[in-house]
Protein backbone atom coordinates (compact mmCIF):
# COMPACT_ATOMS: atom_id res chain seq x y z
CA UNK A 1 0.00 0.00 0.00
CA UNK A 2 1.39 3.22 -1.08
CA UNK A 3 1.56 6.26 1.64
CA UNK A 4 0.74 9.74 0.18
CA UNK A 5 3.15 11.96 2.29
CA UNK A 6 1.96 15.33 0.19
CA UNK A 7 -0.03 17.39 1.73
CA UNK A 8 -1.28 19.68 -1.67
CA UNK A 9 -2.14 23.12 0.30
CA UNK A 10 -2.53 24.71 -3.56
CA UNK A 11 -5.79 23.26 -3.45
CA UNK A 12 -6.83 25.19 -0.70
CA UNK A 13 -4.97 28.57 -1.34
CA UNK A 14 -5.99 30.57 -4.15
CA UNK A 15 -3.91 33.55 -4.94
CA UNK A 16 -6.88 35.58 -6.35
CA UNK A 17 -10.52 36.23 -6.25
CA UNK A 18 -13.09 36.94 -8.92
CA UNK A 19 -15.13 39.56 -7.60
CA UNK A 20 -17.98 40.79 -10.02
CA UNK A 21 -17.97 45.19 -9.69
CA UNK A 22 -19.99 47.92 -11.80
CA UNK A 23 -20.46 45.25 -14.44
CA UNK A 24 -17.18 43.82 -14.75
CA UNK A 25 -15.13 41.45 -13.00
CA UNK A 26 -11.74 41.96 -11.68
CA UNK A 27 -9.39 39.22 -10.68
CA UNK A 28 -8.00 40.73 -7.32
CA UNK A 29 -4.67 39.35 -5.85
CA UNK A 30 -4.60 38.12 -2.72
CA UNK A 31 -0.74 39.79 -1.45
CA UNK A 32 0.60 41.69 0.62
CA UNK A 33 0.63 44.78 -1.84
CA UNK A 34 -3.85 44.43 -1.38
CA UNK A 35 -3.48 44.55 2.09
CA UNK A 36 -0.91 47.29 2.30
CA UNK A 37 -3.88 49.23 -0.84
CA UNK A 38 -5.91 49.20 2.33
CA UNK A 39 -4.02 50.01 4.86
CA UNK A 40 -3.13 52.60 3.87
CA UNK A 41 -6.28 54.00 2.63
CA UNK A 42 -8.19 52.99 5.48
CA UNK A 43 -5.81 53.28 8.30
CA UNK A 44 -3.79 56.21 6.73
CA UNK A 45 -5.50 58.59 4.17
CA UNK A 46 -8.64 58.38 5.20
CA UNK A 47 -8.41 59.32 8.58
CA UNK A 48 -5.55 61.88 7.95
CA UNK A 49 -7.92 63.31 5.67
CA UNK A 50 -10.87 63.25 8.45
CA UNK A 51 -8.75 65.17 10.91
CA UNK A 52 -7.80 67.71 7.96
CA UNK A 53 -11.32 68.25 7.19
CA UNK A 54 -12.34 68.82 11.17
CA UNK A 55 -9.45 71.62 11.59
CA UNK A 56 -10.35 73.39 8.47
CA UNK A 57 -13.98 73.57 9.35
CA UNK A 58 -12.97 75.08 13.47
CA UNK A 59 -10.61 77.36 11.69
CA UNK A 60 -13.41 78.64 8.84
CA UNK A 61 -15.83 78.73 12.28
CA UNK A 62 -13.58 80.96 14.21
CA UNK A 63 -12.62 82.96 11.45
CA UNK A 64 -15.80 84.21 10.33
CA UNK A 65 -18.76 85.38 12.46
CA UNK A 66 -21.47 84.73 9.55
CA UNK A 67 -20.45 81.93 7.76
CA UNK A 68 -19.48 82.63 4.16
CA UNK A 69 -21.08 79.83 1.76
CA UNK A 70 -19.17 80.02 -0.87
CA UNK A 71 -16.00 79.40 1.13
CA UNK A 72 -17.83 76.31 2.99
CA UNK A 73 -18.74 75.29 -0.46
CA UNK A 74 -15.07 75.71 -1.89
CA UNK A 75 -13.69 73.68 1.54
CA UNK A 76 -16.42 70.73 1.17
CA UNK A 77 -15.78 70.32 -3.17
CA UNK A 78 -12.04 70.64 -2.39
CA UNK A 79 -11.89 67.99 0.28
CA UNK A 80 -14.57 65.71 -1.55
CA UNK A 81 -12.43 65.87 -4.51
CA UNK A 82 -9.31 64.77 -2.55
CA UNK A 83 -11.06 61.64 -0.76
CA UNK A 84 -12.16 60.51 -4.27
CA UNK A 85 -9.17 61.08 -5.69
CA UNK A 86 -7.48 58.82 -2.98
CA UNK A 87 -10.08 55.85 -3.06
CA UNK A 88 -9.85 56.12 -7.05
CA UNK A 89 -5.98 55.28 -6.75
CA UNK A 90 -6.18 52.88 -3.99
CA UNK A 91 -9.37 50.74 -6.59
CA UNK A 92 -6.83 51.00 -9.21
CA UNK A 93 -4.18 49.23 -7.17
CA UNK A 94 -6.59 46.66 -5.32
CA UNK A 95 -8.51 45.69 -8.51
CA UNK A 96 -5.23 45.63 -10.81
CA UNK A 97 -6.38 47.82 -13.61
CA UNK A 98 -5.56 51.59 -13.98
CA UNK A 99 -8.57 53.30 -14.37
CA UNK A 100 -11.07 50.84 -12.68
CA UNK A 101 -11.88 53.38 -9.83
CA UNK A 102 -12.94 56.09 -12.48
CA UNK A 103 -14.86 53.45 -14.08
CA UNK A 104 -16.94 52.29 -10.92
CA UNK A 105 -17.15 55.65 -10.10
CA UNK A 106 -18.96 56.48 -13.08
CA UNK A 107 -20.66 53.31 -12.81
CA UNK A 108 -22.06 54.02 -9.81
CA UNK A 109 -23.54 57.62 -10.56
CA UNK A 110 -20.49 59.59 -9.26
CA UNK A 111 -20.70 58.47 -5.84
CA UNK A 112 -17.74 59.00 -3.32
CA UNK A 113 -19.74 57.44 -0.79
CA UNK A 114 -20.18 54.48 -2.76
CA UNK A 115 -16.77 54.11 -3.53
CA UNK A 116 -15.79 54.38 -0.12
CA UNK A 117 -18.40 51.56 0.59
CA UNK A 118 -17.55 49.39 -2.59
CA UNK A 119 -13.96 49.76 -1.05
CA UNK A 120 -14.73 48.21 2.76
CA UNK A 121 -17.60 45.89 1.58
CA UNK A 122 -14.29 44.37 -1.05
CA UNK A 123 -12.46 44.77 1.88
CA UNK A 124 -14.92 42.58 3.85
CA UNK A 125 -14.91 40.05 1.33
CA UNK A 126 -11.11 39.35 1.15
CA UNK A 127 -11.07 39.21 4.84
CA UNK A 128 -14.02 36.70 4.94
CA UNK A 129 -12.39 34.50 2.25
CA UNK A 130 -8.76 34.33 4.84
CA UNK A 131 -11.20 33.36 7.83
CA UNK A 132 -13.22 30.42 5.36
CA UNK A 133 -9.47 29.09 4.22
CA UNK A 134 -8.47 29.15 7.18
CA UNK A 135 -10.96 26.75 8.83
CA UNK A 136 -11.00 24.26 6.12
CA UNK A 137 -7.29 24.27 6.72
CA UNK A 138 -8.33 23.62 10.30
CA UNK A 139 -10.96 21.15 9.33
CA UNK A 140 -8.98 19.04 6.99
CA UNK A 141 -6.63 18.77 9.68
CA UNK A 142 -8.65 17.63 12.63
CA UNK A 143 -10.48 14.75 10.28
CA UNK A 144 -6.98 13.84 8.81
CA UNK A 145 -5.64 13.63 12.71
CA UNK A 146 -8.93 11.97 13.52
CA UNK A 147 -9.39 8.94 11.11
CA UNK A 148 -5.51 8.20 11.59
CA UNK A 149 -5.67 7.96 15.12
CA UNK A 150 -8.71 5.54 14.50
CA UNK A 151 -6.90 3.62 11.93
CA UNK A 152 -3.90 3.17 14.38
CA UNK A 153 -6.59 1.88 17.20
CA UNK A 154 -7.50 -0.76 15.51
Amino acid sequence: MAINNIINLDDQLSRTKSVQLAGKTYEVKISDETDKAFAKLTSVDLPGMLDELESKADLLDENNEEPDYNEYYEFIETSLGKVRDKVLAALDEILGQEGAGQEIYEYYNKSTKTLVIVVDLLQEALDSVMEERNEKAQKKYQNKNIKGKSKAKK
